[in-house]
């Protein structure tokens, strides 16, 4: 019988609601990471961009726990690669952009080069995110593949 008055108890403490913005920050515009506001500026990015320059499309909502701690990864990966271009894109600000590009799940990372798409992550694994980066720049690290 006592159980049952600890887990009655239990059932009546109200908790406090996670606030996931303490995890990690919320998507902000830094100087490595250009953030994008609006569809057209996106496209013109896409058709202008230098050739063989590799580019780095980081689909986001500023409610995803998931997508904040991309955000994190990809700023450290920005600075490990200088001469990878890393655009984020609110589809929530930018709601175009989740039917051209199929957006079904945040965050989504997509590569371009030569205005073609090369690749795509779903998830904000940094090791994958550095793993495709190095293999779409053919950098090979001694002792991996």
């Amino acid at each position: 019988m006592l159980g049952r008055a600890y887990v009655r108890a239990f059932l009546h403490l109200r908790l406090p609601q996670l606030n996931f913005s303490l995890i990690a920050p919320t998507h902000t515009n830094t100087t490595q990471i250009q953030s994008i506001n609006s569809f057209q500026a996106l496209s013109n990015i896409l058709q202008s961009q230098e050739p063989d320059k590799l580019v780095l499309i980081d689909f986001f909502s500023n409610w995803c726990p998931p997508c904040r701690l991309a955000l994190s990864a990809l700023e450290k990966l920005a600075t490990e690669f200088p001469d990878v271009d890393i655009i984020s894109v609110d589809i929530e600000e930018v709601p175009k952009v989740v039917q051209h590009f199929d957006i079904h799940a945040v965050p989504k990372t997509l590569f371009f080069r030569n205005k073609e798409r090369v690749g795509i992550i779903t998830g904000p694994n940094q090791n994958r995110l550095r793993r495709k980066i190095r293999e779409l720049l053919q950098i090979v690290v001694p002792g991996k593949k």
